[in-house]
């Protein structure tokens, strides 16, 4: 209970992000001043030493004479030099400080955006390749009529089981063949190659999470089976993950020692979507449930009346997500620095419960990024949508404003996602809203285009069906603009990728050409990291 209210307190009255750490860390200023310090108090230090070498000379009366009227001269530029020194310093530490800063900015936005680009067309892909294989699925069984014997929501039940199957026999074997071949990496095809790499994981993870939608759908189930079923679902997961047979796969891909039972162990790392997806489905039932009882209205009211319920719910979420994850990875991180042992713990069932519920930590916190990813889609759908194009959904608009709204929504959130990505933000509540934020507007932009290549199959579908219906002609439509997809977003990958290449390549040519470096006594260079003004 104390827990409970605490969360509500901290969701009612926290202060605004980034503020409550502003006062415990140091200033920019404050490390100017200290780096300008350092270099000047170098300078002078030197030039010291070279000042009382003078007098350590071992000459003759009459050069000694010579040698002290040059003392007494340097004595009277001290303060000179000493400003000089000062200039020196500061205008050394401003050029050290911009170079620095623009550096980090450079690669956090080229990260970032490199991340959002490709997350945004391995989603698309992977939407792609399922519609792909479900229809091949679906042609399949209408060839042995097992439409004929089974209800509607159950057919596609159980073509989706059997995708999901085929899917997971074949995507970990191409997944190590991918990540083993050598190809040269500057060219289209290995560009293609690695796309397809890369999207292999969410095609599997948009898979299950289908599953879960059609199971979902076949029960018909209440916010309390939901519920439950979300809670079994996830402590299915994290104890799938956190097996050790699983965690040593997924530390040997990481670390390189790549086979093929590695990736059939690491397939339970792909089922975090299908859990953001119960998560989802158990946050938004209130808002599905008032936006259903308000089918009287006029279209008007009913759209102002699903915008505000939408604007409402994604604030309570967005703050109480942001909450959690940033006390979750606070937690973590002061659990880490207090080096647990099992050894010296004296309860071995209390050092099992806390594991169990860093595992389940975890698993909820991935699952609740995803569900901020689906309020913030859904919350730009229904302004898009309902509000300015009095459309339902995108099912019930036309082809155009779907391709509208996806190229709207690449644009403002590349630009945000752009503008986001150097920002330097402090406390953990804003770090947490930064990954968030990005990881949900990476998810937006791949699901609107999602919508596209769904609306754009179900249009030439619809057309060529009015010339030669058949029961090949949506596989054969799918096939066609699969094929063109992959080609078109294989090129824009690897425009994007050679952009990234050639700007890195000018960035180390310019500091190459204007190294940040000294000489030592003999004259040679010293590299930045170990310059000794």
């Amino acid at each position: 209970r104390s827990a409970h209210t605490s969360l509500i307190t901290s969701l009612l009255f926290a202060p605004a992000r980034d503020v409550s750490l502003a006062g415990n860390m140091p200033t920019i200023k404050q490390k100017a001043l200290e780096s300008r310090k350092v270099l000047s108090d170098k300078l002078k230090a030197e030039t010291q030493v070279s000042r009382q070498k003078l007098l350590k000379v071992d000459v003759s009366q009459p050069e000694r004479e010579v040698l002290e009227e040059h003392h007494e001269v340097l004595k009277l530029q001290a303060s000179g030099v000493d400003c000089v020194c000062d200039n020196v310093a500061s205008i050394h530490a401003l050029n050290m400080a911009i170079r620095e800063r623009n550096l980090q900015q450079q690669k956090a936005q080229e990260g970032v955006m490199q991340m959002f680009i490709t997350r945004s067309l391995c989603t698309g892909c992977g939407w792609l390749t399922q519609s792909l294989g479900k229809e091949l699925v679906r042609v399949t069984l209408a060839a042995a009529e097992a439409s004929t014997i089974m209800s509607t929501v159950m057919y596609q039940l159980v073509c989706t089981l059997i995708y999901v199957v085929c899917l997971a026999i074949v995507a970990p074997p191409m997944q190590f063949l991918l990540n083993k071949g050598s190809f040269n990496k500057t060219t289209l095809w290995s560009y293609m190659l690695n796309l397809q790499k890369k999207a292999l994981p969410l095609t599997i993870a948009w898979a299950f999470k289908d599953v879960v939608a059609r199971l979902l759908d076949v029960t018909d189930t209440e916010f309390s089976d939901e519920l439950i079923a979300t809670l079994i679902l996830t402590l299915l997961v994290a104890c799938l993950q956190n097996l050790h047979p699983v965690i040593k796969a997924q530390r040997d891909i990481k670390q390189g020692n790549d086979s093929i039972a590695a990736r059939y162990l690491s397939l339970p790392f792909c089922l975090m979507l299908s859990v953001g997806y119960a998560f989802n489905q158990c946050a938004t039932c209130l808002v599905t449930y008032l936006t259903r009882s308000n089918t009287d209205l006029p279209p008007a009211a009913r759209n102002s009346i699903q915008l505000m319920l939408q604007l409402v719910y994604f604030q309570i979420m967005s703050a109480a997500v942001i909450q959690i994850n940033s006390r979750w990875s606070f937690k973590k991180t002061t659990d880490a620095s207090e080096h647990f042992d099992w050894q010296q713990h004296s309860v071995m069932v209390e050092s099992l419960l806390q594991e169990l519920e860093a595992d389940i930590g975890d698993t909820i916190t991935h699952a609740l990024g995803f569900v901020y990813g689906w309020g913030l889609s859904d919350t730009l759908k229904m302004i898009y949508y309902p509000f300015f194009m009095e459309s339902p959904s995108y099912k019930q608009s036309k082809l155009q404003q779907v391709w509208y709204f996806a190229f709207l929504v690449s644009l403002l959130l590349g630009l945000f996602v752009s503008r986001l990505s150097t920002s330097e933000y402090r406390s953990a509540a804003s770090k947490s809203y930064r990954e968030l934020m990005i990881n949900g507007m990476s998810l937006t932009v791949g699901w609107a285009w999602m919508n596209v290549f769904e609306m754009t199959i179900n249009a030439f579908v619809n057309a060529w069906s009015k010339v030669y219906d058949s029961m090949w002609t949506a596989l054969t439509c799918n096939f066609i603009l699969y094929i063109f997809a992959w080609v078109v977003m294989s090129q824009m990958y690897y425009g994007l990728m050679d952009e990234h290449r050639v700007v890195n390549r000018s960035r180390e040519e310019f500091h190459e050409a204007y190294p940040i470096c000294g000489r030592d006594e003999e004259g040679v260079e010293i590299a930045p990291d170990s310059l000794d003004l």
